[in-house]
């Protein structure tokens, strides 16, 4: 179906998006350190979307995730480097057009949860911007988390040297990732459906697309071993065992030249 997809709107296609991702991430943090106020400018405020400031709709995932202050604009820089990695590796495995596509539903899906949840929080119409559920849980982190999640399925042995010098396997840190993100269960329901949403990209594509990919590649070790299979000496002419899918069997020729299996000749009173 994706295949199909992409001959009919493959001009979408934006190579390296998610590289270019980490250049805007760059660019904010670096504006950051001159004005401490140019990240609070881009984040998903529904109060002041509602004021008039629409470009908040779409920039939030330009915001580096975490605290932008002192060493922690270091760990943002890094962040943002491994979102490069990020990007490669996925290309290199789905694809120009099927990782646009991830960025893109991701970028809105997490824009229409954000919205939805700023209406409704607490399942009730509520006036008060402080209180909506993405003024407390980050679609801009959700979406970055949806493209770590997407890394480490693809490439669970990928290393990564925390604080420079500790390897730790991209796939643990994915792990507390997803344990943080069902925790948002315990915030309430609906913040649990709110991190669903902004994740829908990664559960509807990356982990349907890992399965064909075990399922291929569970075809070719069966192939494989099938090939390296020594050839078989006996054939069971009545039931078809081998000396090598039944090694346990003994195997004779009867009078009339035909080969049994033990089996077969205790069932034929032979």
């Amino acid at each position: 179906m994706l295949d199909q997809l992409e001959r009919k709107i493959g001009w979408i296609t934006f190579p390296s998006v998610i590289r270019y991702l980490a250049f805007f991430q760059l660019g904010v943090l670096g504006l950051t350190l001159v004005n401490p106020q140019a990240a609070s400018l881009l984040t998903f405020n529904w109060g002041e979307i509602l004021a008039g400031q629409y470009w908040r709709i779409f920039s939030f995932i330009f915001v580096p995730a975490g605290n932008l202050n002192g060493i922690n604009a270091l760990f943002a820089v890094c962040g943002a480097l491994l979102m490069m990695s990020f990007s490669d590796g996925l290309e290199a495995r789905l694809g120009s057009f099927r990782t646009s596509l991830f960025f893109y539903t991701g970028w809105l899906t997490c824009i229409l949860a954000s919205v939805l949840f700023s209406v409704i929080p607490g399942g009730i119409l509520h006036p008060d911007p402080l209180l909506t559920i993405p003024s407390i849980l980050s679609p801009g982190l959700l979406f970055d988390a949806a493209i770590l999640l997407a890394f480490a399925t693809y490439y669970p042995s990928f290393e990564l040297r925390l604080f420079f010098f500790l390897p730790v396997p991209i796939a643990v840190i994915a792990g507390i990732t997803g344990l943080l993100l069902v925790g948002s269960i315990l915030l309430g329901p609906l913040f649990f459906v709110f991190t669903l949403c902004c994740l829908s990209n990664y559960l509807v594509m990356a982990i349907p697309m890992l399965f064909k990919l075990g399922k291929r590649k569970s075809h070719q070790i069966k192939h494989t071993a099938r090939k390296q299979s020594p050839p078989a000496l006996h054939t069971c002419a009545v039931c078809g065992a081998t000396d090598v899918s039944h090694p346990e069997r003994s195997f004779r020729i009867s009078a009339s030249g035909t080969e049994r299996c033990c089996h077969c000749r205790a069932q034929q009173n032979d």
